[in-house]
């Protein structure tokens, strides 16, 4: 049957070819049920009725629906209709790795970056036994937004190391009678699979390696004029060395394409898992620019034409072990016309390796004393520590509240800090602790002018880029007489005061950009004008400015290189004008910052920081209200994992992932089977299951405003529930009675919205709130359907305590004065709760509370759920190690 456009199969309407290959036809569709553009691959005519042809088909769809992970292609649906058979998945936009291989060789960053990639979705198939045995430029597809997906599962097999009497791997007895066909694309089979030997995930890692030489190199590194001279040379024969044929790639990855390349399965990794990760490693030290795409200017110049920087750095892990020539070689590439200057080659210091989080350091203008913040039972308090030296000093443990946020007076005398004590605000003591005394009764981290008579300080403290509730103020203070005079329309974290003192560098959120943080600077004096100046203004999470000793750069944390990291730009002290583009000066670290440089910017302190995600399910006593056994642990996550809930069944979680990218996930209550409901680049959030746990709703922006949508629970049937026209509708919460699901509007009200219903039936009127200004979240029903539990929101963002809705008389009853995530339990009577980062139980009609579980400064609750029974609970942690680095620039800035 041809398909020509305004063609049906079933519910999908073709719109256009897309592409044919041996094993399909690829067509542009529309899923008018969703409203969204699908690829569909059927067979073509001529090989509809051949069986094996036809296997293959339904192997890749078997394949590719077993998995979920976002660097394989996601499948969406399979059918048959007038006697075609069909597989939708989602539609790409983009090139082929092939189509990019023709603008020439491929920058390492950008390289290593795809490689990682694609090393990761092979590492999610061959975990579930699935070996792909075509990995091959023309099925790796590189997205718009610079994703790499594995496509073609068509020649993937199940437990490909087993014996199979009805197929064999030799292309000469299969392949090459075939139609003239290769059993996979001749270049890229691994030795194994050349020869007709058992293959499994090592075959793939062979062919990998190849993809990776060719995209380093510009050609493949078994190339003949005829198929059977290409196979004995795979099969024989050494490939040219990297060394030779691509001297600009860093020694480091080198030896992982020679390790890829090896002739026998056992010499390469035993899990391709470790090759992600050795591939991640080596990323965190390749500081080449990269770009979203691929396109030929993007491409590595020969090596005459490029500055080439070679050195090597250990990561120390000893305290005071200064970081020299070593373990991880650092290749640093200069763009001919966008560097203003040759970016400095750092050494690096460890400082602390003391359990807990260190964070906020501050160096004494002498580079060898550093101050920090750290939490010890409970409190937080200013330390200070010679570098090398193993035992710290709390300057402010005679203080009531917290301290932190230390800042070092230009000439070492004084250390400004926030502290909590009395009314909080801004205090000054001596570098050795005495004689502390506040200045200003508000403000956040202080940075000093170059003269240490005036301070720069934020209202708000900004202590990583998620943690901001309001728009900050920007405040200058007089050191001694405690005059401040605030710069008008400025919204400002973490100030840092120019070299000589003309300008204050800041990051802060995008007017109207959706959240966006970049860094301005803007000028001190009122007469200089007081206009915002941007640094940076691009899709990168930008944060924690500061200045080299000369004024000429400003650094910033960022991750614009797929890490949390350092950068650099070009600028204009006087004027705030950028010169040049963005560079990275790389530190050790998958997450860094904040950062403190001394006056001359010579040496910059900053914590490294290593986060965990979990996801555990905990036995739980819920007549004595503790938790009765040790945990288990179903997963971990390379991102949080917000609001597990439990089917009524009690088989399945859905949870929501929270990264870059928010997916709705579900998974089996033993950790199995993790599946992703979602995968695109919008905001989806918070399932819940339908009573029956045949369905999810959810709340997205997909549609362009925030509305509620209905998932099955295997990812098919995607359908809107509500469609409004201003982003009213969030939280959707399902009523155990099926009849009800409650979500909030915009201003915080409840909407009671009866299932089933027409996504265009308009919205019921909201209920009313129990204050002025204040929101409502709902997020849990009673059992018998009849109440909701949830917490009230003040206008600054902080949560304000639990409350009791009740239904059908739209009344509220506050039960507590703090908490959120608020979870009923089965008698309808107590609601577990998150308090800070302690779970609690309260009694809605006694008020009494109890602690069922806490974390601590390493540790916290990220959230949690409850089964249906309460028997057990389902709780996401956040596990974070935060230790002190001391970064040495010599005398390049």
């Amino acid at each position: 049957m041809g398909l020509t456009p305004g063609a049906r199969l079933g519910p999908y309407e073709i719109l256009a070819p897309l592409g044919a290959g041996g094993m399909g036809e690829v067509f542009r569709a529309r899923d008018g049920r969703l409203g969204r553009d699908v690829a569909i691959k059927v067979l073509p005519d001529d090989v509809a009725m051949d069986p094996k042809a036809l296997a293959r088909f339904e192997r890749e769809a078997r394949a590719v629906a077993a998995l979920s992970h976002p660097n394989i292609l996601a499948i969406f649906d399979v059918g048959e209709a007038g006697g075609v058979r069909f597989a939708v998945t989602e539609l790409l936009e983009g090139e082929t790795l092939r189509s990019a291989l023709r603008h020439g060789v491929f920058p390492v960053r950008r390289a290593l970056d795809i490689s990682e990639q694609v090393a990761s979705g092979l590492a999610a198939a061959h975990e579930k036994g699935i070996v792909h045995r075509d990995v091959k430029p023309e099925n790796v597809f590189i997205t718009k937004g610079g994703h790499a997906k594995l496509l073609d599962f068509g020649l993937a097999r199940q437990n490909a190391i087993s014996s199979d009497p009805g197929f064999t791997n030799s292309p000469t007895a299969d392949a090459l009678t075939e139609k003239g066909a290769v059993l996979g694309t001749v270049a890229y089979m691994s030795p194994e699979q050349a020869s007709g030997r058992p293959i499994d995930h090592r075959s793939d890692q062979f062919s990998l390696g190849v993809v990776v030489y060719e995209m380093l190199a510009g050609r493949r590194p078994f190339e003949a004029g005829t198929v059977a001279e290409t196979l004995t040379a795979i099969i024989r024969e050494d490939p040219e060395p990297l060394k030779e044929v691509a001297p600009g790639v860093p020694a480091p990855l080198r030896w992982i394409v020679e390790r890829l390349l090896t002739k026998q399965p056992d010499e390469r990794y035993d899990s391709t898992r470790d090759l992600v990760r050795d591939l991640a490693a080596l990323k965190l030290h390749i500081s080449e620019p990269t770009s979203s795409g691929i396109s030929g200017t993007g491409s590595v110049a020969p090596p005459t034409s490029r500055k080439v920087a070679l050195g090597r750095v250990a990561v120390a892990t000893g305290i005071g072990v200064l970081v020299v020539a070593g373990l991880v070689l650092l290749n640093r590439y200069a763009l001919p016309g966008r560097r203003t200057a040759p970016a400095p080659f750092p050494s690096f210091q460890r400082l602390t390796a003391f359990d807990g989080i260190e964070a906020r350091p501050t160096l004494s203008p002498d580079g060898k004393t550093v101050a920090y913040q750290k939490s010890v039972a409970g409190k937080t308090d200013v330390h200070v520590l010679r570098v090398g030296g193993h035992n710290p000093t709390n300057l402010t443990a005679s203080l009531d509240g917290d301290c932190g946020e230390p800042a070092f007076s230009p000439d070492g005398r004084f250390i400004a800090f926030r502290s909590e004590s009395g009314r909080g605000g801004i205090f000054l003591m001596e570098a050795t602790g005495e004689s502390a005394r506040r200045i200003t009764d508000f403000g956040h981290t202080p940075a000093w002018f170059p003269d240490g008579k005036r301070i720069a300080i934020a209202t708000e403290t900004g202590a990583e880029p998620s943690d901001v509730t309001t728009m900050s103020e920007l405040w200058i203070l007089d050191r001694d007489s405690g005059a401040r005079r605030r710069i008008p329309d400025v919204r400002a974290y973490q100030p840092s005061v120019s070299p000589h003192g003309v300008r204050i560098a800041y990051w802060g959120i995008r007017p109207g950009g959706g959240g966006q943080r970049d860094i301005y600077t803007v000028a001190v004096d009122e007469g200089a004008g007081g206009s915002p100046t941007s640094v940076t203004n691009d899709a990168a999470l930008d944060w924690s400015p500061f200045w080299s000793g000369d004024g000429r750069f400003l650094y910033f944390a960022s991750d614009r290189g797929g890490t949390m990291n350092l950068w650099r730009v070009g600028i204009d002290e006087a004027s705030g004008k950028v010169r040049g583009d963005p560079e990275p000066v790389t530190v050790p670290s998958a997450w860094a910052g904040p950062f403190r440089a001394t006056p001359d910017g010579r040496r910059v302190a900053f914590t490294s920081v290593e986060r965990e995600r979990s996801l555990e399910r905990l036995p739980f006593d819920d007549a004595r209200e503790i938790v009765s056994g040790p945990p288990v642990l179903l997963a971990r996550f390379g991102t949080r994992i917000g609001w597990p809930r439990a089917s009524a069944r009690g088989d399945l979680l859905t949870v929501t992932s929270l990264g870059s990218r928010e997916d709705i996930l579900v998974l089996r209550t033993d950790g199995t089977d993790v599946r992703k409901l979602t995968d695109d680049e919008h905001h989806n959030r918070l399932g819940n299951f339908s009573p029956d746990g045949r369905k999810l709703v959810f709340f997205s922006d997909r549609s362009g405003t925030y509305d509620a949508w209905i998932v099955n629970v295997d990812g098919s049937g995607l359908i809107p529930f509500t469609r409004s026209t201003t982003g009213n509708v969030k939280t959707a919460i399902w009523s155990p009675d099926g009849a009800t699901i409650a979500a909030v509007d915009m201003s915080g009200r409840p909407l009671l919205i009866p299932f089933p219903r027409s996504a265009d039936d308009p919205l019921p009127g909201p209920g009313p709130l129990p204050g002025k200004d204040l929101k409502f979240v709902p997020y849990s029903w009673s059992p018998d359907s009849r109440k909701l539990a949830g917490w009230l929101v003040q206008p600054d963002g902080s949560y304000n305590g639990i409350v009791v809705f009740e239904v059908e008389r739209k009344t509220y009853r506050r039960v507590t004065e703090t908490g959120w995530i608020a979870a009923f339990m089965r008698d309808g009577r107590r609601i577990a709760y998150l308090d800070g980062n302690v779970l609690k139980i309260v009694d809605t009609e006694t008020g009494r509370t109890s602690e069922i579980l806490k974390g601590d400064s390493r540790r916290t609750i990220d959230a949690f759920g409850l089964s249906r029974d309460d028997r057990t609970l389902y709780v996401s942690w956040a596990s974070t190690q935060a230790d002190l680095w001391l970064m040495d620039l010599g005398g390049g800035q």
